[in-house]
């Protein structure tokens, strides 16, 4: 997917987006406006069309895989891949600046800690004690399958795709005792917004706040943030 074809960014993101399933070809003076940011960030198609996808292949997984019928496609608020779209721009950018390739490379003499993979690996190892095996083995086989294409030079997809996987993985097998105080810690959090956000933008924070609460609780980061603020 490329920026070529006729018509401004924002007419070609709405008519990706629409073909996609996310916003209105008809767009609310606060899409425009958030289209218009992105692209002063520097978002581009392939990053828009890469950010819904996330959400759209999340959305389909818990509904069972069932693809939507033919004509009655389920729209989806753009507001929603937000969160999917602003993490791809920032780590575009932390391609587009250097730091990426800087950051991978095998330097004899680099510290230990040289790349955020290897301070992820680090987080993993602490938490091993308060992992059951078949939950650390998850996140392990996630880690090294991260670890193995972006330094082969993949682009930025790759983490954020990691992070993703580490959410569903700690909201599938996560100990019970461990997530029923997760959970009364999410809802706690999320109770100032009852009866402010649509039922989905709940469940949706939800969801995040609940992954949020299991990675606090097993001291384990978000690699993009690791790789968007340089953390070691």
């Amino acid at each position: 997917m490329t920026d070529t074809a006729a018509g401004s960014f924002v007419e070609q993101a709405a008519c990706l987006l629409e073909d996609l399933g996310v916003g209105s070809a008809f767009l609310s003076p606060a899409d425009v406006a958030l289209l218009e940011e992105w692209e002063q960030k520097g978002a581009t198609l392939e990053i828009l069309e890469r950010g819904a996808r996330a959400v759209l292949d999340r959305e389909q997984a818990a509904s069972g895989g069932a693809p939507a019928k033919v004509g009655r496609k389920r729209k989806i608020p753009l507001s929603k891949v937000r969160r999917h779209v602003e993490e791809r721009i920032r780590l575009a950018r932390v391609v587009g600046s250097g730091r990426w390739s800087a950051e991978l490379a095998p330097a004899s003499d680099a510290a230990p800690d040289a790349s955020p993979l290897d301070a992820w690996r680090r987080a993993l190892d602490a938490a091993r004690a308060s992992l059951a095996p078949d939950l650390f083995a998850a996140l392990d086989e996630a880690l090294s399958a991260v670890a193995a294409v972006v330094q082969a030079g993949a682009l930025c997809e790759e983490v954020c795709t990691f992070d993703e996987a580490v959410d569903a993985i700690l909201l599938r097998a996560a100990p019970e005792g461990i997530r029923a105080q997760a959970e009364r810690d999410t809802q706690a959090r999320l109770a100032r917004y009852r009866g402010h956000l649509r039922p989905d933008a709940l469940a949706a924070a939800g969801r995040r706040e609940l992954a949020d609460a299991l990675r606090r609780a097993f001291a384990l980061p978000r690699l993009t943030a690791l790789w968007i603020t340089g953390s070691r």
